[in-house]
């Protein structure tokens, strides 16, 4: 993996737990109303592994599993982040890295926000990216 994949996993990372996050905000209004609706028969005389109890438990056990993996996720990019800390130390090439990879911005983004030319910003970068070629040798390599 070179050291642009690295660093540029974080792009996946992001698109994986937005999706993530949509299926559980989708999981809980779709269902959580019927459930309850269903479940609230539970304890009032109703045998103990009816139909409601049984979808609930399913919710949980789908949302508990969608929360590991975003926990996961979250892992996984919080790493590129220390290792974007620990490589860098000037504070001026540390953003450049940050608004590029941890806040996804474009090029064009970057030069208006840091008032630097695309091509300063690039050589810069770039001079900078070698140091990540140790980190992203070892690296865990995310995919889904």
């Amino acid at each position: 993996m070179t050291s642009k994949d690295y660093l540029e996993q974080i792009k996946l990372i992001e698109k994986r737990i937005r999706l993530l996050e949509e299926k559980y905000n989708s999981i809980y209004s779709s269902f959580y109303g019927r459930v309850f609706r269903t479940a609230s028969f539970i304890g009032k005389g109703c045998e103990e592994n009816s139909a409601g109890e049984n979808i609930f438990k399913q919710i949980l056990l789908y949302q508990e599993n969608l929360e590991k993996e975003i926990k996961n996720l979250l892992k996984c990019r919080m790493e590129i982040e220390d290792s974007i800390n620990s490589v860098i130390s000037d504070p001026f090439i540390k953003e450049i890295f940050e608004r590029r990879y941890l806040l996804l911005q474009t090029w064009d983004e970057i030069s208006e926000k840091m008032n630097y030319s695309v091509s300063q910003l690039h050589r810069l970068h770039n001079a900078y990216l070698r140091d990540f070629s140790k980190i992203a040798a070892k690296a865990y390599t995310y995919s889904y």
